[in-house]
């Protein structure tokens, strides 16, 4: 939930879930059994996790651009939005 939403409020969580899920299949799934074992160390995802955070920054910004552009609060219009 956003820090500034409202406890009923979707959005946040919905968005919240969406990047959990995608950190769940990326970096914890494929490696669940040593993270079971205790072989895995955390040191092995650090390369990759900001690739991968950049990646989920990106989506988050185009969404809210969408949204700030559908409502009007934008002081300028665009029809597509790319990376």
């Amino acid at each position: 939930m956003p820090v500034t939403g409202k406890r009923t409020s979707k959005r946040g969580k919905l968005l919240s879930g969406r990047q959990l899920s995608g950190f769940l299949f990326r970096f914890i799934f494929p490696n669940l059994s040593r993270i079971e074992e205790e072989t895995f160390s955390g040191e092995e995802i650090k390369n990759s996790y900001n690739h991968y955070l950049g990646f989920v920054f990106g989506k988050v910004v185009r969404k809210l651009l969408i949204e700030l552009n559908k409502d009007g609060n934008l002081s300028f219009e665009f029809t597509k939005v790319g990376r």
